[in-house]
């Protein structure tokens, strides 16, 4: 059998998951093509590359503008294609969505139109697909609610790489995101600062390795994910596969799905420093809330097991 799985560039959490699904059905003994923005040696697959037409940052247009370029007969010599495709073909089209994109808080109002543009092609081209799978209760909603088809699925951790490392904590407070109004920073600094407690941010503007960000969720005592909104937010299940206690905003999707798991909080500076004084103040159970997190991750969440899930979903579908 033989697979295409669009990845674009390799340093975002999206495209890291597409590729850890690719790694998986490889595994499995699928020929697997991916396609790429720039060759990368690094990577054991085959490439196809695809020269981005706008600036990086533009990632949204880029994927779109590749959704139309990648041909019909191209596409035809594959099983199964992974990814946004525009042009219609024999292979058995497969796209999975991370949440309820309708919820999706943008800033400004030109941001707004271009997200709104992207998000309506989208959503015109995955009436098409064969599969798409739902990773929440939020995406399988919307994906319903556009009347697409759809399969539940699951975000995932790769638990072999984010696990307990017994190191010491050497830091109060862990943010990771890109540097993006979304993700709330300023309040949580401002907060950090009046408690008077270390903060730490990686990820705001380089990207950094899975294996360099399991030592930092093993350093601190404190993850905080204070969005305006995350179509999910892998940092909580990074989080918990490491045992360290985390807190949310209410707007972050998987604030609600690993609710016994988790601590939650407004977006203020007021309610995020109210939340951390009272989670530091009674540290021992934060602790065993993590740990219970942790197991409950490990059990149902881990790559392996919805991976297999999914691949298993298009092998039955295309036989």
């Amino acid at each position: 059998m033989r697979a295409f799985i669009w990845i674009g560039h390799c340093n975002g959490g999206h495209e890291l998951r597409d590729l850890e699904f690719a790694r998986y059905a490889q595994k499995k003994g699928i020929e697997v093509t991916l396609g790429m923005f720039k060759f990368d040696p690094l990577l054991n697959f085959e490439q196809k590359v695809f020269k981005p037409f706008f600036p990086k940052k533009l990632q949204g247009l880029n994927n779109l503008h590749i959704a139309k370029k990648i041909s019909s007969s191209f596409l035809d010599q594959f099983d199964f294609v992974f990814g946004r495709f525009k042009n219609k073909t024999k292979a058995f089209k497969v796209f999975r969505v991370a949440g309820d994109l309708d919820k999706t808080w943008i800033p400004s109002k030109k941001s707004r139109m271009l997200y709104n543009y992207i998000k309506k092609r989208e959503e015109k081209f995955l009436k098409d697909y064969d599969l798409v799978f739902g990773c929440n209760n939020d995406a399988m909603s919307y994906l319903l609610r556009k009347g697409i088809k759809c399969e539940k699925s699951s975000n995932f951790v790769d638990i072999n790489i984010f696990d307990i490392k017994n190191q010491k904590k050497v830091t109060d407070v862990l943010f990771v995101g890109r540097n993006d109004r979304i993700k709330n920073f300023n309040a949580l600094k401002l907060a950090c600062e009046e408690l008077n407690l270390r903060l730490v941010a990686i990820g705001c503007d380089d990207w950094i390795s899975q294996n360099k960000l399991s030592y930092y969720y093993n350093a601190t005592r404190l993850v905080v994910l204070p969005s305006f909104y995350e179509t999910f937010g892998n940092v909580v299940l990074e989080s918990l596969a490491s045992a360290t206690p985390v807190l949310c905003s209410k707007s972050v999707t998987a604030a609600r799905e690993l609710l016994p798991y988790v601590y939650v909080c407004d977006t203020d500076k007021e309610s995020i420093k109210k939340k951390i004084t009272e989670i530091l103040g009674d540290y021992g159970s934060a602790l065993k809330k993590a740990l219970d997190g942790y197991h409950f991750v490990r059990q149902n969440l881990s790559s392996e097991k919805i991976l297999a899930h999914e691949i298993s979903c298009i092998v039955s579908r295309i036989s």
